[in-house]
């Protein structure tokens, strides 16, 4: 017997920017590296992109949870020496990034 085969329905599983921001603050905090400049960039930028997203608390909270995740995951997959590279990388890019958003 031969069954037809079904198209596997498209699921988007990218993260939002909003939760990208938030594994990108992750990254940041765990290097260490937070500015003032960059914690007050993140808050303007978190609620920026909460508004256009259109999330409410749980899409919020859904969304830190997705981002916490993703930087366990991260975390595990880069090793006891591998820290060191993605402080400089993605800890410091993620850092200039929330630095240069813009005062509302």
């Amino acid at each position: 017997m031969l069954l037809a085969a079904r198209p596997a329905l498209a699921v988007d599983r990218s993260p939002s920017a909003y939760a990208q921001a938030y594994y990108a603050y992750g990254v940041a905090q765990h290097c260490g590296l937070v500015t003032q400049g960059a914690e007050a960039g993140f808050d303007r930028l978190e609620r920026r992109l909460a508004a256009e997203e259109g999330l409410d608390e749980e899409g919020r909270t859904n969304a830190r949870i997705a981002a916490g995740i993703a930087f366990a995951m991260e975390y595990q997959n880069r090793g006891l020496g591998g820290a060191r590279p993605w402080c400089r990388t993605e800890g410091e890019q993620a850092v200039r990034r929330f630095e240069a958003v813009p005062v509302e």
